[in-house]
This record gives structure tokens, sequence and C-alpha cells, in this order.
């Protein structure tokens, strides 16, 4: 079975090229034209021994190229039909028909060269030699198949002509039979050859695709990382600043927009008492807590440095965000600290907020006023929160 697989894979070239490559070859081997040009060319030989009086091997000749007709007819109203996808399958019988086909074109014209006057037969070669040289242009799509195809043909005309005395026709037939052997095998290895090229060129596509879909990944991969904090897994100051610019400039347009800017009350305190281990776990629990804060909204924040971070308010006015960070506040002041190193009680947070006014020109005046806001929860005692130009919300 595995000689036979590989025998068929030889016959058409399947180690080499896509499954749709093979397919359109099976089609155009199946097509009937060459052979409704191969019959009138016969039927054409067929006129000089009719007029001569052969009625015998002309209606054996013609009886022989209808059967090859009514074959050749079925098996490419099959193959347009088939329901079945087998390649390896379609490929068998295409061997199979141009067998048979090579056969009884053989026959037909081995029956109307015997008996035949010199005319007649020099007819009969020179429209052999036309079919042999149309299924050897067409050989290089299915190799094994149509040299069996030409051999049978060039085998039956020579016994006919060694039967008719004339011996010499068979190592000609062997020479011409050798001749088409070299071009088709030219002629095959060129055209696999350039499928072979082809699949390869296919390949190197899909490689050339998958590496730019993997750098593009990668790009993108980076492009996160360079704007997310490596400790919190939050956006980092970078990101914070495009966020705030962007943020800035739209709310120009037509929305407020408030800051809040969050320090870690006594974090050095805290570091130096419970290890920078603890430091680094406290830093990721309050970002996991802002985060969870943020689901479902608009706003953003980031690491933007040290203990201390920072939330951008696109759409809320002061009493919204100064509502918000006192949730903030109040849910990191109460939340279960049993998880970090060290155990401690609890932890707290400073928060300054302010939102935009005519007079902030610049990202970097917002900031300002809100870092000022900062500033000044941390003077009046900490865990607590303190709005730009207006009084405090704070936790004794």
């Amino acid at each position: 079975m595995r000689r036979l697989r590989l025998l068929t894979h030889i016959m058409i070239g399947l180690d080499r090229g896509t499954p749709d490559i093979h397919w359109r070859q099976l089609g155009e081997l199946f097509r009937i034209t060459p052979h409704l040009l191969a019959a009138l060319g016969i039927g054409l030989a067929a006129v000089e021994p009719w007029l001569h009086g052969q009625i015998g091997a002309v209606y054996m000749a013609l009886g022989l190229i209808a059967s090859q007709l009514t074959m050749r007819i079925a098996g490419q109203a099959a193959f347009r039909r088939r329901k079945d996808a087998s390649l390896t399958k379609w490929t068998r019988i295409f061997a199979v028909v141009s067998a048979a086909s090579g056969l009884f074109w053989g026959l037909a014209l081995a029956s109307l060269y015997l008996g035949g006057n010199s005319d007649s037969q020099l007819i009969v070669l020179a429209v052999g030699c036309g079919i042999i040289q149309s299924a050897a242009a067409r050989a290089f799509m299915s190799p094994a198949p149509m040299l069996i195809n030409i051999a049978l043909v060039m085998s039956t005309v020579s016994t006919a002509a060694a039967l008719e005395g004339q011996w010499m026709m068979a190592p000609i037939c062997a020479v011409y039979f050798l001749f088409q052997l070299t071009y088709l095998a030219r002629l095959s290895n060129l055209y696999l050859n350039e499928i072979q090229a082809g699949c390869e060129r296919e390949i190197a596509l899909e490689q050339l695709a998958d590496a730019n879909k993997r750098l593009k990944q990668a790009n993108e991969q980076l492009a996160r990382h360079a704007l997310t904090d490596g400790l919190t897994g939050i956006a980092n100051r970078r990101s914070f600043d495009a966020v705030l610019n962007a943020a800035f400039d739209d709310a120009g347009k037509a929305e407020p927009l408030s800051l809040i800017l969050l320090d870690i009350d006594h974090f050095k305190a805290f570091n130096d008492t419970h290890g920078h281990q603890a430091g680094d776990d406290c830093l990721r629990l309050v970002a996991r807590v802002i985060t969870d804060a943020l689901a479902d909204s608009r706003y953003r924040a980031a690491r933007y440095g040290g203990e201390e971070f920072a939330l951008v308010l696109p759409g809320a006015d002061s009493f919204e965000a100064a509502r918000f960070a006192e949730t903030l506040r109040s849910v990191i002041e109460s939340v279960d600290t049993s998880d970090l190193a060290g155990a401690p009680q609890s932890i707290s947070a400073s928060l300054g907020a302010a939102t935009r006014t005519r007079a902030d020109q610049t990202p970097a005046d917002l900031v300002a006023r809100a870092d000022r806001a900062l500033y000044r929860a941390k003077q009046k005692g900490r865990n607590r929160v303190a709005v730009d130009g207006e009084g405090d919300s704070a936790s004794a």
C-alpha cells in the first residue's frame, strides 16, 4: 500500500505543490477536447483506407475511437460531479482511463495501418505522431500515465508495422519514445521546480506574515510594558502624562476634569519596620484597591512615583472628585492587610484633589494644585482628603 501511494504521488507529483494545484491539473487532464481532436485525426486517417476498401479496419478503428470517447466523456462528467474529495483516488482513476485511451488509440491506428498502402500508412503514422506529441505536451502534469499512454500507442503501431514486415519501425519507435522521454523529463522537471518554487514562496510569505504578526505582538507588548509599572501592574508615570494631556485637551472642549494624588501614609517607616518586601506588597495592595474602584468607570490610575499614585477623572467636578477620593481613603483604611509580610494592623493614605479651572493653562498647573492639596492633607494629620480651594475630609 505504501508503494502504491508513492507511485500515485510520482504519477502526478503530489509531493510538490498544494492540493489546489493538483485538482486543477486533474481538471485539465480530464478535459475531453484533446480526445475529440485525436478522434478527428484518426477519422481523417480512416478516409484513405475506406476509399481502398478496408471497410472492416475502418469500422474497427471507428468503434474503438467511439468507445474511447464515450469513456472519456463519462470520466469528465464523473469528475465534474464528484463528491469524493480524495485526490489520490481521482489520480488513480485518471491513470486507468489514460492507459485505456492509449490502448484504444494504438489499436485504432494499428487496424488502419495493417493492410494499407504506403500513403494510408504514412497518414496513420503522422496522426499517431500528432497524438503522441499532444500527450507529451500535457505529460508534465501526470508523467507516468502519459508515458504509459504514449508507450501503448507506439508499441501497437510498431507491432502492426512489424506484422507488415517493416522491422525498422520498432527501433525508430524506440528512439522516438526515448526522445519523448527526454523531452518529458525536462518539461516535468521545469514544471515541478516551478511548483516547488511557488510553494516555497508561499511558505516564505506565510513565515513572513507570521514573523510580522509576532513582531507586532512583541511591539505591542513592549509598548504595554513601556506604559505599565512593573511592580504594581497599573499604568506608569509615562502613561499618566499621556492620559492627563489627552484628558486636559478634551476637558477644555466639553467636560470638567479632576485629578487626585494619593500618597500612602508613613510609607518609609512602613518599609523600615516591615521590610521592603512588605512595602512592595503594600504598593500592590493599594494598586489593586484603586483598580477595583476604577472598574466600570472612565477614570484612569497610574503609579506616579514611589508610594504615590495619581488618578485622572474625566467628567468629574470637584464634588465628585472629593467623594471618590473619600471612598478610596475609606477602602484603603479598612483593607485586609493580613497577607502582607509582617502583617501590619492597617495602612492609610492621604489624598489631594483638584478640578481644572480656567486658570489652569497646562496639565502641570492642575498637577501642582492637586499636589498642594495632598501636602495640606498630610499637614493636617494624614489619612484624609484635601480638595484644592475647599475644606478637608478626614478620619481621625
